[in-house]
């Protein structure tokens, strides 16, 4: 009884006895009847019984969407997803080796970063190849969802559209001997770090119940989670130790730090304002990457990602960007709502807007200069509106533009 308790075995109490309940093994696919297509069969059928809000609270409810998803890595096991558009994939493998335990972590990053790739249209023709059950092939991504419980089409599929963009979702590798080595999850996520997901690995159990045959007790452990925010590492876990913790930031590594670090010594405390405001850009779709300077974008869902505007390491705003288009569509108009947004800021932050030297885009300018964030910095929040109101005319001229 002892070993039983100790081990996590679970223990079936009838009035007057108890009874061990009896583990049964899972093999790799191919070897037996409960292999890793028996446990795709069981996740798809039941995503019930993943321990999603203990992993990430919050999430929506999980809908089963296809197994054997076919991208250019390979194969994802399964696809499930929210009605609000969020993604979840799961990896599922049964672990007979040390070294298979050390690859399977890099394996579905590659899965990962292959799906992050995807625009809508290709993530939603990759879905549509996958393995379905017996009910039938959905029409459409958005089909596959309960009608009671999705967004309708165009808000659902921006909402995928962003988080494919932003590299958000839920990953969990799903399997039997997962054993708690810190190392090897830690290993290949740095590589990984510009995306947004939370990965997770469950290590589960398979007992049967006596006198009842074709029906099972499912025990889910997590073991180790590690949640990337865009794109810090904020967390990684295994058993309850917590391993390794950074602060909360946007994109980081090296030459991120090294920005922020010109930037507050040119404008000290500005960091701390900017990162306020990205986070309340979110709902909009906006969001942050640093390269020389802080950019912030928008996905755009037909095309490429808008720039909304980059910071320099110097503190100084530029909106340029904001009309660099394909030359298609600038003879469609794009660059006059570029013009409009610009000329939307400038009055926001009480200063200019202002012609660069090609005569295609503008920016916002004050006393003969970009302008300085330092002179809006309680004002930050008031450029929500010019967002909005920019990524809401190029939705209208995109819909448009599909009409036509």
């Amino acid at each position: 009884m002892t070993d039983a308790i100790s081990t996590g075995t679970p223990i079936l109490v009838g009035p007057n006895s108890s009874q061990i309940l009896e583990r049964i093994p899972l093999f790799p696919k191919g070897q037996g009847a409960f292999d890793e297509a028996w446990l795709q069969r069981l996740i798809h059928n039941s995503p019930e019984c993943l321990p999603v809000g203990e992993i990430e609270p919050g999430f929506g409810r999980l809908f089963p969407v296809c197994r054997e998803m076919p991208i250019a890595a390979g194969f994802i096991d399964n696809l499930l997803m929210t009605g609000a558009g969020e993604i979840a994939i799961v990896e599922t493998k049964l672990f007979r080796s040390p070294e298979a335990r050390r690859q399977v972590v890099a394996q579905t990053l590659d899965y990962a970063t292959s799906l992050f790739s995807m625009n809508y249209e290709t993530f939603q023709k990759a879905a549509l190849a996958g393995t379905f059950t017996s009910a039938g092939k959905p029409s459409s991504l958005h089909a596959a969802i309960p009608e009671a419980e999705r967004l309708d089409e165009a808000a659902f599929s921006d909402a995928v559209s962003r988080n494919l963009r932003r590299g958000r979702a839920l990953i969990l590798i799903v399997g039997d001997g997962i054993r708690q080595e810190a190392e090897s999850l830690v290993e290949g996520i740095q590589a990984h770090a510009r995306f947004g997901f939370t990965l997770a690995m469950v290590e589960l159990g398979v007992f049967g119940l006596p006198d009842r045959p074709e029906t099972y007790l499912i025990r889910l452990r997590t073991l180790a989670k590690t949640a990337i925010l865009h794109p810090t590492i904020v967390e990684i876990t295994v058993a309850g130790t917590t391993v390794k913790e950074q602060p909360l930031g946007v994109p980081g590594g090296a030459a991120t730090e090294g920005y922020w670090e010109t930037l507050e010594r040119n404008a000290p405390g500005i960091r701390a304002h900017l990162e306020t405001f990205i986070k309340n850009a979110e709902p909009l779709g906006v969001y942050p990457e640093i390269l020389g300077s802080l950019n912030l974008k928008w996905p755009r869902p037909n095309g490429k990602p808008v720039n909304l505007g980059y910071m320099t390491k110097a503190g100084k705003l530029w909106t340029d960007a904001a009309a660099w288009s394909p030359e298609s569509d600038i003879a469609q108009g794009y660059a006059e709502l570029a013009k409009q947004y610009v000329k939307d800021l400038a009055l926001t932050f009480g200063c200019e807007s202002r012609a660069m030297p090609t005569g295609k885009s503008w920016t916002v300018y004050r006393d003969g200069q970009a302008l300085k964030l330092a002179g809006v910095l309680d004002r930050l929040d008031a450029w929500l509106g010019p967002m909005s109101r920019y990524i809401d005319a190029l939705r209208a001229k995109d819909a448009q533009a599909e009409q036509d």
